[in-house]
């Protein structure tokens, strides 16, 4: 659908008078709209990221009741019949855009992961729920769809080095204590005004699993030093960094696969390049 469409839906299902809107994302899994420079609203593309929006619809509040910094507050959903939406008012505030090294927002990483990982999770019933097993069972398949669809596309010694990687992976990753983990901590959903961060959005990936994977998108956005400070910070042994790092490593292989999936050459494409990126040979 097009934006135009979904403003006279949102206006149909909630009455409010749309003034102006701006299409802030139009990705894999959602539309996103800015409606009135005051609430956003996020439509699914699919059928099975509507799970996201329930999982979000009861898990947001729990977090508010933790958490120092803002998140999303529905005031707005539509999950029984297409098309799928949810409407929150907007964070003030902009996604963060550059490094950041500032003991301050060390700090504030550092104390949201840690509010993150303390909540009582028990109460979530609709959050995936992993235990070392089950994650590294999650990883060994993924491997093997690696395997099949990805290496007929890559050079032998780039196999090699994801083959040795996997394998160090699944050797080593045999017991962590399961906790709350956003999973897709990266600089578009850190929310910042000024040189203060804010507020966390878009928790629709988020998991009960590996308490290591939320340094990835530090490591991914500001570089394995940042992401190293707020490790160190955490009391996190070394080999939780190690685990981020091959998160962020294994990372383009989802939007390879997704390109495969839809055959859609441009995300095949970027993939391949990002995946000979993080496997070749540094000098």
């Amino acid at each position: 659908m097009n934006p135009q469409e979904l403003v006279q839906i949102i206006q149909r299902d909630s009455g409010l008078d749309v003034e102006s809107y701006n299409l802030l994302l139009d990705g894999w899994d959602n539309i996103v709209l800015e409606v009135n420079s005051a609430i956003i609203f996020r439509f699914t593309r699919r059928r099975e990221i509507l799970e996201q929006h329930i999982k979000e619809l009861e898990l947001l509040p729990l977090l508010r009741e933790h958490l120092t910094l803002q998140v999303p507050e529905p005031i707005y959903h539509q999950t029984d019949d297409p098309p799928y939406y949810m409407g929150y008012m907007k964070i003030p505030g902009n996604p963060i855009t550059k490094r950041f090294g500032t003991e301050k927002i060390i700090q504030t990483m550092t104390r949201f992961i840690q509010e993150l990982q303390e909540i009582d999770h028990k109460s979530l019933n609709k959050t995936r729920r992993y235990t070392p097993e089950s994650w590294r069972k999650e990883y060994h398949d993924l491997y093997q769809r690696i395997k099949k669809e990805a290496y007929p596309s890559l050079p032998p010694d780039i196999q090699s080095r994801i083959t040795i990687e996997f394998n160090h992976f699944m050797e080593t990753t045999k017991c962590f204590t399961p906790t709350l983990c956003h999973r897709d901590l990266t600089a578009d959903h850190i929310i910042v005004q000024g040189e203060e961060i804010v507020g966390v959005i878009d928790w629709g990936d988020t998991c009960i699993g590996d308490p290591a994977f939320d340094l990835t998108g530090l490591i991914m956005d500001w570089g394995i030093e940042n992401a190293q400070r707020v490790s160190e910070s955490l009391g996190y042994p070394p080999d939780y960094l190690d685990r981020a790092q091959f998160y962020s490593h294994v990372s383009p292989f989802y939007e390879y696969l997704y390109g495969k999936e839809i055959n859609d050459q441009k995300h095949i494409k970027a993939g391949l390049e990002k995946i000979k990126k993080n496997y070749s040979p540094t000098i």
